[in-house]
């Protein structure tokens, strides 16, 4: 949730030097200004945002920061929030100056510390509030005649599903690409085929030299996936320690399979300069030693020598009677 506010930090911080450069002062403006340019508005969900401060650390004190700035900034960018808590009460919560910035708001039934805290100090309306789904819409940031109490709407499992289905068929008519969705699940190994720059690195050979990158896996965060630089130096070595043999696999192959193209490629432009220079070993391409210890009745057992089979990748297997 933290590199969710974060990276809308950003956005703002871009769009502000967006607007600046034009001399424009809101989202209304820049369009006016760059009328083929695309700017989504952006809508930022937060469900039972309480969990941000639940615990007084760096997060707590981070978020409630980044969160007061999109509130207070955010609409002349065209970034909005809607939270959502089942409380406001307790030592750690929401800022009431960020609250203060929030000119809508809705209240179900809830105590009178919490009336107070989402309509206002003499506005207690919504504990007054007694049947299921009963409401109070407030848009003139809780002042008492601001409410307009309403019913909630109830959408069924199934009704929900065919709406979705429709926001979907709609954006297929509409041609719209949208990058994946960044979905986080924490108990779910990263898929490869979902990192973007290895498939680059893979279909295209980097025309520039740069030190050869080892991709590990995704990133618990809104960023690219997690690397590792092998430079020309001392100390660059990786270590990876675990005890399942399944994962530590996963990691190994990953790099594997990201350095060989990269190193393929330098290796290739140094063969050649080599060549030139009448030296030996012209047109030598980078080798791998793999040290398979993985033991003759695990699952994973032969995985090295199958990989070797299929792929054009110069390695070689040594078990560890070999080593």
């Amino acid at each position: 949730g933290m590199s969710v506010l974060e990276r809308l930090d950003q956005e703002l911080k871009n769009r502000g030097d967006l607007f600046r450069r034009h001399g424009v002062q809101d989202l209304k403006g820049y369009r006016r200004a760059e009328p083929d340019a695309e700017m989504p508005r952006i809508l930022l969900i937060i469900d039972e945002f309480q969990e941000f401060f639940t615990t007084d650390d760096r997060i707590s004190h981070d978020s409630s920061l980044l969160l007061d700035r999109l509130v207070r900034q955010g609409r002349a960018f065209g970034i909005h929030l809607l939270l959502g808590s089942q409380t406001l009460a307790g030592a750690y919560s929401l800022a009431r100056s960020t609250i203060g910035q929030m000119a809508v708001r809705i209240a179900l039934q809830c105590s009178e510390s919490d009336a107070h805290l989402i309509l206002s100090e003499e506005n207690t309306a919504a504990r007054l509030l007694s049947r299921p789904g009963e409401a109070i819409y407030n848009d003139a940031n809780g002042l008492f005649e601001g409410n307009h109490p309403f019913q909630v709407v109830w959408l069924s499992d199934q009704l929900r599903e065919e709406y979705l289905r429709k926001v979907a068929a709609m954006a297929t008519q509409r041609h719209l690409n949208l990058p994946p969705a960044t979905v986080f699940e924490g108990n779910a190994a990263a898929d490869i085929a979902d990192n973007h720059l290895l498939s680059e690195v893979l279909h295209e050979r980097p025309k520039e030299r740069l030190a050869p990158r080892a991709w590990l896996g995704a990133a618990v965060a809104i960023k690219d996936p997690t690397q590792v630089l092998f430079r020309r130096q001392g100390g660059t070595n990786l270590l990876i320690v675990g005890q399942q043999e399944e994962l530590a696999l996963g990691i190994l192959t990953s790099c594997l399979l990201s350095l060989a193209p990269q190193l393929t490629s330098a290796e290739s432009v140094e063969s050649a300069d080599s060549a030139a220079n009448g030296a030996n070993g012209a047109g030598r391409l980078s080798t791998f030693y793999v040290l398979d210890g993985t033991r003759p009745e695990s699952p994973e057992a032969g995985f090295w020598r199958k990989l070797k089979s299929e792929l054009p990748i110069d390695a070689q297997i040594v078990t560890t009677r070999d080593a």
